[in-house]
C-alpha cells in the first residue's frame, strides 16, 4: 500500500523536488561568482551570500511562486501569441525555472516548442519501485547524519552541565568590559571546562561561553580581551543559528555535495567577519593574531559545527589578512550586482507567479510544431431534437451539441469577441454539428496532474487539432486597430456587489448569454457554504435584455457585454481597474421593443454602476483561410 500511495505522488513530487535542487544548484553557483567578485571586499558580505545559497536548498521557489500568484494585479491581460517575444519569454523562464516536468508536463513541451529531455530524469525518478527505493536511501542517510550529530550535540551538551560557572575572576571581568565596550544587553554566561578544547560559544538564546582551564596562564590582559571580544562577536551575529540552520540543510540535502562545501565557505568567511571587525577596533592587530596563535597551539577544534570558536579557516591566510588588512569598500557597479542578485532571487520568482496565474483564456493562440490530439473524434451534423447549443469541457474530452465551427473556434482559439474571427465560407456560422473528442486512459491520468489553466489549454489546443483534422482549417493571424469600448466604473459609483461565490457560477442548464452566445467556462456548483444561486430572470434564456452574473471578474464580465447586439460586435475592454468577483444585475429593452425598461448604455449605467466608452485599441485576430465540410463518422 506504502509503495502504491508513493507511486502516485511521485509524478508530482518528484519533478518539483528535482526543480528544487536544480534551482539551488544554479543559486549556489550564482553566489560562488559572486563572492568571487567580491572577494577583496567585507567577509560578512560573502558570508550572508553564501548563507542564502545555504537556505535556498530549504524554500523552494515555488513557494515565491505561490506567493506572487496572489499579488496578480492584472484583471485581464492582453493575449499573448505563440511566437511572439512574450511567448518567448514566458516558456524560456519556465524551462528553465522547471526544466524536470512530470509526464504531463513533458506530454506539453513539444507542442510549446520547449526541449523536454531533463523530463526524462523526473520519468525515471517517478517509475515505480524507484520512488520507494530513492526515498528508502534518503531515510538512511538522514537517520545516519542526525545520530551522529545528535551523539555530538549529547556529548557537549553532558560537557557543559559539568563544567563550572565562573562567577569572578580575571576572565569574567574582562568578558564583561569587552560586553559593555560593543553594548551587548544579555549577559553571557562562562563557564570552565577540563579538556584542551578552544574558547566556543554554546547555545541559541541563552549563550554560554565555555572556556578551557589553563589557557588564561597563556594570555596577556590583552590577549584575552582579543579572545573575549572574538566569541562576543560570534554572540552578535548569531553565528550558532545560522550554523544550525545549516546543519539542517546538511540533514536533508546529504546526498548534494554543494551541501558540505558551503558548510567550508561558511565557516572560513564567518572567522574572516569576525577577524575583519576586531581587527577594525583593535589598535594593535599584532596582538589578536598572537592571540589566535596562542589558542591554535593550546587547544584542539571543536567537535561540534554549532560551537562558534576562534579556529577555523586558513590560519595563514587569517593571520595574513589580520595584520595586512585591505579590505575595499563597495563600488557601485558591485552594490548594483548585488541588488540584482537580491532581485533575480527575490522579485523574479514572485513576478513568474503572476505571470502564471494571468488567465489563460486566449493567451496561447496557436503554437508551433505539433499540437496535442483526442484519442478518438467524431464529427455529425446535428439532429433537430437538440434544444439548445451546448459546448462541454469534461475530464475525459470535449463535447459540442448543435454548435456551428465558427463558436468551437471561439472556445479553441480562446477568443473573447466576435470580431477577433474573420473569413472563412457562411456555413462556418450557420451549418450546426455534434462535434466529440475523447482522451484515453493515459492521457486523462496526464490531464490530471496539470493545473487546472494548463488543462484547459491542453483542451483548447486538442479542439484545434479536431477542427484542422476534421474540418481542414487553416488560419492566420494579426494584431488590428479597432474600434473598441471601455468598460470603465461610472461616475455615480458601482452598483455591482462583491460575490460571496469563489469561481463563475451559471444556474444549472442555463445557456450563454446575449447575442450569438457567449464563452465561458462550464457552469460550476455553488462552493461549499455558499448559497445557491438565484433562479434565472426572466428574459435570460433568449438573452433579450438581461445580464445576470454571480461571482465573475470584470474582465469577465466585459466579455459578455461585447456580445450584445447593442455594441455592433465591439470588443470591450477592461479598465475598471477592480479586482475580484462581483455580482450584476441589469435589464434593458431592445430596439423596437415596447418593454418600459431604459436602454442598454442608461441600464448599465444606473442599474451596474459602469460606463462603456468608445475608443481604439490593439487587437488581435483570427483570419480563416481554409475551411472545408468534413467527413462524418
Amino acid at each position: 500500500m506504502i509503495a502504491d500511495s508513493l507511486s502516485g505522488m511521485s509524478g508530482t513530487i518528484v519533478p518539483a523536488l528535482v526543480n528544487h535542487l536544480w534551482q539551488s544548484t544554479l543559486l549556489t553557483a550564482a553566489v560562488w561568482l559572486l563572492t568571487l567578485a567580491l572577494r577583496k571586499n567585507r567577509a560578512r558580505i560573502r558570508y550572508w551570500l553564501w548563507l542564502a545559497g545555504s537556505i535556498k536548498f530549504l524554500i523552494p521557489f515555488s513557494l515565491m511562486v505561490i506567493l506572487g500568484s496572489h499579488l496578480t494585479w492584472m484583471p485581464h491581460p492582453s493575449p499573448l501569441r505563440a511566437g511572439s517575444a512574450n511567448t518567448a519569454s514566458y516558456l524560456a523562464m519556465e524551462e528553465l525555472s522547471q526544466p524536470f516536468t512530470s509526464e504531463a508536463s513533458q506530454a506539453r513541451a513539444p507542442e510549446l516548442g520547449v526541449a523536454s529531455m531533463p523530463a526524462r530524469v523526473a520519468d525515471f525518478l517517478s517509475t515505480p519501485p524507484v520512488p520507494a527505493i530513492v526515498l528508502t536511501i534518503w531515510l538512511c542517510g538522514a537517520i545516519v547524519i542526525l545520530g551522529r550529530w545528535t551523539s555530538r550535540w549529547l556529548r557537549i551538551q553532558e560537557a557543559v552541565r559539568r563544567a563550572l560557572p565562573v562567577l569572578e575572576g580575571r576572565e569574567v571581568e574582562a568578558l564583561r568590559r569587552v560586553e559593555d565596550r560593543v553594548g551587548l544587553q544579555r549577559k553571557i554566561e562562562l563557564r570552565l571546562l577540563p579538556a584542551s578544547v578552544e574558547p566556543g560559544i554554546f547555545g541559541f538564546f541563552r549563550p554560554i561561553l565555555l572556556w578551557p582551564q589553563g589557557i588564561s596562564e597563556r594570555l596577556g590582559d590583552e590577549h584575552l580581551e582579543a579572545v573575549l571580544a572574538h566569541e562576543v562577536c560570534h554572540v552578535r551575529r548569531r553565528d550558532n543559528l545560522t550554523a544550525a540552520i545549516h546543519m539542517l540543510v546538511e540533514a536533508i540535502c546529504w546526498f548534494h555535495p554543494l551541501v558540505w562545501w558551503i558548510e567550508t565557505r561558511l565557516v572560513e568567511e564567518r572567522e574572516f567577519s569576525c577577524d575583519e571587525e576586531i581587527a577594525l577596533h583593535c589598535r594593535q592587530p599584532q596582538i589578536y593574531a598572537e592571540s589566535i596563535l596562542t589558542v591554535c597551539e593550546f587547544c584542539v577544534e571543536t567537535p561540534l559545527t554549532c560551537v562558534a570558536g576562534i579556529t577555523g579557516a586558513d590560519l595563514k591566510r587569517r593571520i595574513r589578512s589580520i595584520m595586512t588588512p585591505r579590505v575595499a569598500e563597495l563600488t557601485l557597479p558591485r552594490k548594483i550586482m548585488l541588488a540584482v542578485f537580491v532581485f533575480t532571487v527575490i522579485v523574479v520568482p514572485m513576478a513568474f507567479g503572476v505571470v502564471r496565474m494571468i488567465p489563460l483564456y486566449g493567451q496561447i493562440l496557436h503554437v508551433s510544431g505539433p499540437k496535442p490530439s483526442f484519442a478518438v473524434s467524431s464529427v455529425r451534423p446535428s439532429g433537430p431534437d437538440e434544444e439548445w447549443p451546448v459546448q462541454t469541457v469534461r475530464p475525459d474530452g470535449f463535447e459540442a451539441k448543435k454548435e456551428t465551427v465558427k463558436e468551437v473556434m471561439i472556445y479553441a482559439y480562446g477568443l473573447d469577441f466576435a470580431r477577433e474571427l474573420s473569413g472563412g465560407p457562411k456555413w462556418i456560422g450557420t451549418d450546426q454539428y455534434d462535434i466529440q473528442g475523447k482522451l484515453d486512459d493515459a492521457q486523462v491520468a496526464a490531464m490530471s496532474k496539470l493545473s487546472p489553466d494548463d488543462r484547459d489549454e491542453q483542451m483548447r489546443l486538442r479542439v484545434q487539432s479536431l477542427l484542422a483534422e476534421r474540418f481542414g482549417l487553416v488560419v492566420s493571424f494579426q494584431s488590428q486597430s479597432l474600434p473598441v469600448y471601455e468598460l470603465v466604473v461610472a461616475k455615480g459609483g458601482l452598483k455591482c456587489q462583491k460575490s460571496t461565490f469563489d469561481s463563475p457560477v451559471a444556474p444549472s442548464g442555463r445557456p450563454r448569454l446575449g447575442s450569438g452566445g457567449f464563452q465561458m467556462p462550464p457552469p460550476l456548483p455553488p462552493p461549499a457554504g455558499s448559497p445557491a444561486p438565484p433562479p434565472p430572470p426572466e428574459g435570460a434564456h433568449s438573452g433579450e435584455g438581461v445580464m445576470d452574473t454571480w461571482g465573475w471578474p470584470f474582465w469577465l464580465i466585459a466579455g459578455q457585454l461585447a456580445w450584445q447586439p447593442e455594441l455592433d460586435g465591439r470588443p470591450v475592454l477592461d479598465r475598471t481597474g477592480l479586482e475580484g468577483r462581483y455580482d450584476c444585475k441589469a435589464k434593458w429593452s431592445r430596439e423596437g421593443s415596447n418593454d418600459s425598461a431604459p436602454s442598454f448604455f442608461t441600464a448599465i449605467e444606473e442599474q451596474m454602476g459602469l460606463s462603456l466608452k468608445p475608443s481604439k485599441g490593439e487587437v488581435e485576430t483570427i483570419s480563416v483561410k481554409r475551411l472545408e465540410r468534413p467527413s462524418t463518422n
